[in-house]
């Protein structure tokens, strides 16, 4: 492995860390049994996987053991598979997404087999490069080289990641602006990758430091829902408080309440004014009592 390989490993390890700390904080969160969490943490553990085996491959790359051979080969196919299979997962992210926001447009089940059936392509292109070398091949000293195809194995991907761009730029109305632009990141800085990767140098990946930073990107739009979820909670509750209130204190009681005090105060000043003191503690106690967290005493 040379120079190369230690940078890729460089690179993807602190990939995987960010990646890791995404996930970490996705499963303690509020709404971490939610349809679009479970399904933003799918995305989150192909990543996950696909960099850990990409790591391995550039770990045994230029090991000529027999082990050597089969491990770099298994991992770089499983690379490439997982690298496909991130974009449709994360078109089903999108997708929910969408049709939750909208009222209208929900998008129904032809676009996520459209996405299915070209990464099925993809796959099986992968499948066929292990036999003709077409995307990349190893020399006798065991390491991985791209081939003349390679771009055709991009194409598959940039060809994925559009039409999911197509899909947010179509329905943007329909989500938060915030969203739009944290699902945008998710093809902005992948395509920029592959083009880096395709053009500068295609020895180092840039694929996978690219979907870890649209992974955080996105992970920001997970939080600004949460934000909005809790601010619609806190809410909620206080408009139950307010209902309890009222529901204890009603306006006829009060104004009987007061028609009382006033007749008092002609009568029997000493009585009004004591009256005016435990309706005040009465009412003081109500107000309070939307504040408890526990039920109220029964002799209260």
């Amino acid at each position: 492995m040379g120079n190369i390989g230690h940078m890729n490993i460089l690179i993807e390890g602190f990939a995987v860390l960010v990646s890791i700390i995404v996930l970490i904080l996705l499963t303690t969160s509020i709404d971490r049994k939610s349809k679009l969490n479970r399904l933003f943490m799918r995305v989150v553990l192909c990543n996950i996987a696909a960099i850990v085996s990409d790591t391995i491959a550039w770990s045994f790359d230029g090991d000529i053991s027999e082990s050597g051979f089969v491990i770099v080969r298994a991992a770089k196919f499983t690379t490439y598979v997982l690298q496909y299979l991130l974009i449709p997962l994360l078109a089903d992210y999108v997708i929910a997404l969408i049709n939750k926001n909208s009222g209208n447009a929900h998008i129904g089940k032809m676009m996520p087999r459209i996405m299915y059936a070209l990464f099925g392509a993809a796959f099986l292109s992968v499948i066929l490069s292990q036999f003709n070398g077409m995307y990349y091949a190893f020399d006798a000293r065991n390491r991985y080289h791209t081939q003349d195809m390679f771009l055709l194995s991009q194409a598959f991907a940039t060809l994925l990641l559009g039409l999911i761009t197509t899909v947010i730029l179509w329905y943007r109305k329909s989500m938060e602006k915030s969203d739009t632009l944290f699902l945008l990141s998710y093809t902005f800085f992948p395509i920029l990758a592959m083009g880096a990767h395709i053009f500068v140098l295609r020895e180092l990946e840039f694929i996978f430091i690219a979907s870890t930073l649209s992974i955080v990107a996105s992970y920001g739009g997970v939080q600004a829902r949460q934000a909005k979820l809790l601010k619609d909670r806190e809410l909620e509750l206080q408009r139950r408080q307010i209902d309890v209130m009222l529901s204890q204190i009603q306006p006829h009681f009060l104004y009987n309440s007061l028609t009382v005090i006033r007749h008092l105060c002609k009568i029997d000043p000493k009585m009004a004014e004591e009256t005016v003191l435990e309706f005040s503690e009465y009412l003081r106690g109500n107000l309070d009592s939307l504040s408890l967290s526990v039920p109220i005493p029964f002799e209260k």
